[in-house]
């Protein structure tokens, strides 16, 4: 399990998020990345275990990184948000928030 100890690695975990999630949406603009890429069905393993079937169109696929690009923006923002407002109350503790956590 990986944690983000400090505002810093939140914030800097965040916009490395944020960048892939761009270079993932720009080769899906390009086509580098296409239906065919994925397989039918995936299983995600973390315990128990669970399976995925899921085909996409190319359509999809840039509506879903180009959604994906925004709500990793969006927690960037979020955690330096965070962040200014704690180092702008002393009071203000920063509890840190797990980056995986294991089901």
């Amino acid at each position: 399990m990986h944690f983000a100890e400090t505002p810093v690695h939140i914030i800097k975990s965040s916009i490395d998020l944020f960048v892939f999630a761009c270079f993932l949406q720009d080769a899906v603009n390009q086509e580098l990345i296409t239906p065919n890429s994925f397989r039918k069905s995936i299983r995600f393993d973390e315990g128990r275990g669970v399976d995925f079937k899921a085909t996409y169109t190319q359509e999809q696929l840039r509506v879903y990184t180009s959604n994906l690009t925004l709500m990793a923006l969006g927690n960037t923002v979020i955690a330096t948000k965070k962040l200014w407002k704690s180092s702008m109350d002393p009071s203000t503790r920063w509890t840190p928030v797990p980056l995986a956590r294991r089901v």
